[in-house]
């Protein structure tokens, strides 16, 4: 396990190599290039800075990476041969490619708490092993890529108040979405846009109104945790849901 880890490592440090080293800031590539070629020189100067803050950020990103799933994965392999030979295979070799492909997406991600998702979610692929797909995996980590601090925020909201249904009984009923349901009937136009692209992502689920609600209501549309939705928190180990957005 740790020959295949390091192996993956070398090749994520190949492909940072063959980005090219990290080149001097925007402003300074801009100032340079004004004063050597004038007008068009600043605009390849913007060009070339643009290039190497790119370069720079994505080298960022996959060392913050590495820094968080490698240690837990070492961890685990201490006890390598206590698990399951299912479980040996995956990590000698599905797991090994899902963590070339979010260093990938970690370098295409320009916040750090998403990078940090990603490396959570990859952690626990691993310890978990067979019993979640490299598929599933690999999706969640590209809802990790898209997703922001605050819908993640709302998202944990609803696993606080609906988690454990789902979690127990796989789903969760219209009855018992609506009941608990945390943030009431008051219209609110965030909630639809942050649910609506959760619902985009397949974690949650729209559900329609009471049959009894008058037409004419003003009222307030309601949402229900998809497996996938508690899966991505269990995965990405928000575990703790805060209140604010409820309140």
């Amino acid at each position: 396990m740790d020959d295949k880890l390091d192996q993956a490592i070398s090749l994520v440090r190949l492909d940072e190599a063959q980005r090219g080293p990290t080149l001097a800031r925007l402003l300074k590539r801009i100032a340079e290039g004004l004063t050597t070629g004038g007008v068009a020189g600043a605009i390849s100067g913007f060009s070339d800075g643009l290039n190497a803050e790119a370069a720079e950020l994505s080298a960022e990103n996959s060392a913050y990476l590495l820094s968080i799933v490698v240690e837990e994965v070492k961890r685990l392999s201490l006890t390598l041969d206590q698990l399951a030979v299912q479980h040996q295979e995956f990590l000698d070799k599905d797991w090994i490619h899902l963590l070339i492909d979010a260093d990938r997406k970690a370098r295409a991600t320009r916040a750090k708490t998403r990078v940090r998702r990603i490396a959570e979610i990859l952690s626990t692929s691993a310890v978990i092993g067979p019993e979640t797909s490299a598929d599933e995996v690999e999706e969640l980590t590209r809802v990790a890529m898209e997703v922001t601090d605050s819908e993640v925020e709302y998202l944990k909201v609803l696993v606080l108040s609906q988690g454990a249904r789902v979690r127990e009984q796989g789903r969760i009923t219209r009855d018992q979405a609506h009941t608990d349901w945390p943030w009431g009937n008051k219209p609110e136009p965030e909630l639809d846009s942050v649910f609506s692209k959760l619902e985009s992502f397949g974690l949650v689920s729209r559900i329609p109104p009471p049959n009894n609600l008058n037409i004419l209501a003003d009222f307030q549309n309601r949402y229900v945790l998809l497996r996938k939705g508690l899966s991505f928190i269990e995965f990405a180990r928000e575990a703790t849901a805060t209140t604010s957005t409820a309140e």
